[in-house]
């Protein structure tokens, strides 16, 4: 078992450079971990090495004495497996989230992650809509319609966005 821990911002997390701060914290340590993982745990099958998946067990970073909104945290932990996953040729970081038994909660972040967001779909909810961007955090619903929102137009448009964003 390998136990990670990481900070989150106290204030400014609805900035843009807040959430690129708090996205990448997680992917930095996750990616690390997956790295580490790898040389040391390798398992050879058939003369082919086979990567085990790490598992990663969070909850409510950020919150708390913090004062994240969950939603917002929790997409921002998501968002972070997915570009380690996506970073990786096989990359495999499986993240378990504990809503520490309230159950309407993840429900809620259940439907979150299963709505097929992209890496680039969540970035676009919650970095390109300053105007809603606090609403939406703590109204999940209104977080996964403004997603797919964005979603929709990026498509109509067949464009990015004219944001930069340095990783």
């Amino acid at each position: 078992q390998t136990i990670i821990t990481m900070d989150a911002l106290f204030r400014e997390q609805h900035t843009d450079k807040g959430n690129l701060r708090d996205t990448k914290k997680p992917y930095m340590a996750w990616k690390a971990t997956l790295d580490w993982h790898r040389q040391s745990h390798d398992v050879q099958h058939d003369g082919e090495k086979q990567h085990e998946p790490i598992q990663i067990s969070t909850g409510q970073w950020g919150c708390g004495m913090f004062g994240g909104i969950v939603a917002h945290k929790y997409l921002q932990q998501v968002i972070a497996a997915q570009l380690v996953n996506c970073g990786c040729v096989d990359g495999n970081v499986q993240l378990f989230y504990s809503s520490f038994h309230h159950i309407a909660l993840k429900k809620a972040l259940d439907k979150l992650q299963l709505s097929g967001i992209s890496p680039w779909d969540g970035f676009r909810g919650i970095l390109l809509d300053r105007h809603k961007r606090s609403f939406m955090m703590h109204n999940i619903d209104e977080l996964v319609a403004n997603i797919e929102e964005a979603r929709r137009s990026s498509i109509n448009s067949n464009t990015r966005s004219a944001h930069t964003y340095e990783w």
